[in-house]
């Protein structure tokens, strides 16, 4: 039963040192870990990407340009792989992320910072990629145009509106 709780203990000890370290603390005598700066929850509609964001890294015991920042996403099919960028060099890294196109939904971007020691912190924010709907406006209106046998055909009373990417993608279906 001794034995159990020393365990436990341990564990215990063991997971508030990890904390500590990854909020850029460190043990007693060693230089405190890598730390990255807090990242606001973004949202953007579908087909916009997002950046450049700001993100600030640190270690207290190395130059930030030797820190290697990496990110990922939860979701793969929203922001594919590939699709997250981190650029810059020093503590000031630019963040840039692309979701697939007409991809809507939610992820958690992880970006993580490790120094040439091993140690290691992680950041992650919420990214929602909001779906933009296409729009549509009556108005009295006579279009010319041809139809399926190239003849003169009238189409009068609707006009539409391209969403928000500015393609008429959404409509290709409704026109045929």
């Amino acid at each position: 039963m001794t034995h159990a709780k020393k365990t436990r203990a341990v564990w215990v000890l063991a997971a508030v040192t990890v904390l500590v370290a990854a909020c850029g603390g460190g043990s007693a005598g060693q230089a405190p870990g890598p730390m990255i700066g807090a990242i606001a929850n973004q949202s953007v509609n579908q087909d916009t990407a997002i950046g450049p964001l700001s993100v600030t890294v640190g270690d207290g015991s190395l130059s930030p340009s030797l820190l290697r920042v990496t990110a990922s996403s939860s979701n793969a099919e929203l922001i594919p792989p590939g699709q997250i960028m981190v650029t810059g060099n020093g503590a000031e890294r630019t963040l840039r992320i692309m979701p697939a196109a007409d991809a809507t939904g939610s992820a958690q971007i992880t970006l993580n910072v490790q120094d040439d020691a091993g140690r290691a912190a992680s950041r992650s924010f919420q990214l929602a990629v909001n779906a933009v709907y296409a729009s549509f406006t009556q108005r009295a209106d006579t279009i010319f145009g041809q139809n399926e046998n190239a003849m003169p055909a009238v189409i009068n009373g609707l006009t539409f509106e391209a969403d928000a990417d500015g393609t008429a993608n959404a409509f290709s279906a409704l026109l045929q």
